[in-house]
């Protein structure tokens, strides 16, 4: 019997620890390509648009794409291959940062909210750093920020997370969505 948190998996050091710090650089380092949201307690940065900005980005980028394709077969495999699309879209990778707030900002939720997102059915969110709170709460399951652990689950309504509030220092996040095509 599969139960809904066996659809939540958890794969650790799957990006190597330079690589976490080099993204964890970028967000902190290009301030005019970082979109701050609510109140500059959360900031995203669109990594996929700057691609072309370096080799090193350029690298990082092809890499992250080989470690989706490698870790969606091994989600595919656990579950009937069938019911997943045979061809998908890569939606862009983006570095999140969460700073320390004094105010509650989390809330629970789910990655698939409107028309807009309605096409993604795959979440694959890199944990940037290890971080002693900053934890996400998915059904029964709360996993614990590690540098490199990478959570691969479906978006929808049935898999509502929260994210608990970084306490000491920010909290990084790398993310992206295989979308239907």
């Amino acid at each position: 019997m599969v139960n809904l948190s066996d659809f939540v998996q958890i794969y650790d050091d799957t990006l190597d620890e330079n690589k976490c710090n080099f993204l964890i650089d970028l967000i902190e380092q290009n301030p005019e390509y970082v979109q701050n949201e609510d109140e500059d307690y959360y900031s995203v940065m669109n990594l996929t648009e700057l691609r072309d900005s370096s080799m090193e980005v350029n690298e990082i980028h092809n890499s992250l794409i080989k470690i989706v394709f490698e870790h969606r077969d091994k989600y595919y495999e656990l579950f009937d291959k069938r019911v997943f699309p045979e061809k998908h879209a890569f939606e862009q990778f983006k570095i999140e940062r969460y700073v320390p707030n004094e105010e509650e900002h989390f809330f629970t939720h789910i990655g698939v909210k409107d028309y807009s997102s309605a096409r993604r059915y795959l979440c694959f969110m890199w944990y940037l750093n290890d971080n002693a709170a900053g934890q996400n709460k998915f059904l029964d399951l709360f996993i614990q920020p590690e540098r490199g652990k990478l959570v691969v689950y479906p978006p929808f309504w049935m898999f509502p997370y929260k994210k608990f509030e970084p306490i000491q220092e920010p909290q990084y996040i790398l993310k992206t969505y295989l979308h239907y095509k």
